[in-house]
């Protein structure tokens, strides 16, 4: 298998009324899925909150405010 390691793969969640959101959660918390890359979700906290209280679990962020210095 490809080394992925420093696969750096960004992600945004989709409709805040679709299944988008749970299924990010539940994707990122796939241990299988979650050593592929290192994942950046672009989108909104309230979204993603959302998305774990659907899916029942939770996913362990670094929250960054920008990307520009």
């Amino acid at each position: 298998m490809k080394d992925t390691r420093n696969l750096v793969l960004g992600v945004t969640l989709g409709d805040a009324t679709g299944i988008g959101p749970e299924l990010i959660v539940k994707a990122l918390n796939d241990n299988e899925i979650k050593k592929l890359a290192t994942w950046v979700i672009v989108d909104d906290k309230r979204v993603l909150k959302q998305g774990e209280e659907i899916a029942g679990s939770q996913v362990d962020v670094n929250k960054i405010d920008g990307i520009y210095d």
